[in-house]
């Protein structure tokens, strides 16, 4: 217990506190920022699916125009051209569906599950319109892409604006809340950085001032009217346990 009333120690620990003080302030700003870096992480991935959406839209649309391309005698030369680029964009619309299913969050069973059916939907149905004008039924094809390809494109369609419109909110409000969060940590470690400073500056002032110097000058003005001849003073500080107080005991003897 002597120990906590030495003068060093008194001296040091409000020191020690602040400091601690100060590693709590930089370990809730370092979480901040861990809880910013996962925003952003979050918003990139909503944004990549976003991205993806948009491109497997492009790829069902463009299948569309080609499979219509086919049924139109202006394009009877380029028929060949047209069903090869059908036969590779349908692989790319299904794959890029899959891929697409996979980043979702499993949870949203829509995504991840029916958005690849009715991808692979528009595509079968696209195939059965080329098989029919490959047959020469060129009026059959036409007939079956506005009862059956263009219902299933805007069922497809649906799904994926749907999901568009959610992962960009998502990414934007992710985005947003990591802004805020970082100015907050940038906030705290201002504020609290100053804060901190003050409080250490007016606790070592307190200290110094209060604890150390005015108990020592008490002291010593005691001691120069002993060695004045002065024996009835009273020595203030006989109670502290510390250096001070041993002086001042010195100084008692002394009288």
């Amino acid at each position: 217990m002597d120990l906590f009333n030495r003068l060093p120690v008194k001296i040091l620990a409000p020191v020690v506190g602040l400091s601690l003080s100060q590693v709590l302030i930089v370990v809730c700003a370092l979480w901040l920022q861990a809880n910013v870096a996962n925003l952003n992480r979050n918003a990139a991935e909503a944004s990549a699916q976003a991205i993806e959406s948009a491109e497997v839209r492009a790829l069902s649309r463009a299948l569309q125009r080609d499979v219509l391309k086919l049924t139109l005698e202006n394009w009877a030369d380029d028929r060949d051209k047209l069903t090869a680029s059908i036969k590779t964009r349908s692989e790319q619309l299904m794959s890029g569906a899959r891929k697409l299913s996979q980043l979702v969050d499993p949870g949203d069973k829509a995504m991840s599950h029916d958005f690849v059916e009715l991808q692979g939907s528009v595509v079968r149905e696209i195939e059965a319109v080329r098989a029919a004008i490959s047959q020469g039924h060129i009026e059959d094809a036409r007939d079956m892409f506005r009862k059956r390809v263009e219902p299933a494109e805007k069922a497809a369609s649906k799904l994926t604006d749907a999901f568009i419109v959610a992962v960009e909110k998502s990414a934007l409000d992710d985005a947003a809340d990591a802004a805020a969060m970082e100015a907050l940590a940038r906030l705290l470690l201002l504020v609290g950085g100053a804060a901190v400073l003050c409080l250490g500056v007016a606790a070592s002032a307190g200290i110094a001032f209060g604890g150390v110097i005015l108990p020592l000058r008490r002291v010593m003005s005691a001691l120069a009217r002993v060695s004045a001849g002065d024996y009835s003073v009273a020595i203030a500080g006989l109670h502290r346990k510390d250096e001070i107080g041993e002086i001042a005991k010195a100084v008692s003897d002394i009288r």
